[in-house]
């Protein structure tokens, strides 16, 4: 697969935001530009609050399955790697909730710098909060090679595990890199154009 093409090809897609920002009106129109925001930040509510559900259905299902279950029968490799993914959804919801929580407190009706820059943290590719991906992210490691070396057929415990991590790591890239293409189409543009509306105002 030519990543360099399909990133070209993903990247030209226009979106909605992306033509209302190129028309250059919010750059001059302070309200017109608040009601983007505003209407991005309810769309993001909305996503975390569904996703939010989601999860606590899952671990509430992974909690009954691997947990509770009395089934002698159920491995206790499998009940760690269900507790492993257990434990990393409850990371999840958490920073769902933390992150839903800061979004309903949004002020607009704040000074438009101090609203900006709390914007740009929002809009932002990176924040210090997405360091807790990382014990999520060794959950779900955990979790996975403990179930996932049931299936993988070696005389070798190494040489699973390393099949499971070269796996798991390609997942991860993967994710990662088609996150950054939908920051770089759906978010980017609004991050940039906060930049310049801020700059204007110190200007």
């Amino acid at each position: 697969m030519n990543f360099d093409r399909f990133t070209q090809n993903y990247q030209e897609l226009k979106s909605p935001v992306s033509d209302f920002l190129a028309q250059g009106g919010p750059a001059n129109n302070y309200s017109d530009f608040l009601s983007l925001l505003r209407r991005e930040d309810l769309k993001l509510k909305k996503v975390l609050k569904r996703f939010y559900i989601i999860y606590i259905v899952v671990v509430f299902i992974y909690f009954m399955i691997f947990i509770v279950n009395p089934d002698p029968g159920l491995e206790i490799r499998s009940r760690i790697s269900g507790g492993s993914y257990v434990l990393a959804f409850l990371i999840f919801i958490w920073l769902l909730r933390g992150k839903y929580l800061k979004m309903k407190k949004v002020d607009y009706t704040a000074p438009p710098k101090y609203f900006l820059n709390e914007a740009k943290t929002r809009f932002s590719l990176w924040n210090k909060q997405m360091l807790w991906l990382i014990p999520f992210l060794l959950l779900i490691d955990l979790g996975a090679t403990l179930s996932m070396t049931n299936y993988i057929e070696s005389n070798n415990i190494l040489t699973e595990i390393l099949l499971i991590q070269i796996g798991y790591i390609f997942l991860i890239a993967v994710s990662f890199y088609f996150g950054i293409l939908d920051w770089r189409k759906k978010k980017k543009p609004i991050y940039k154009k906060i930049q310049t509306v801020l700059s204007e105002f110190e200007d």
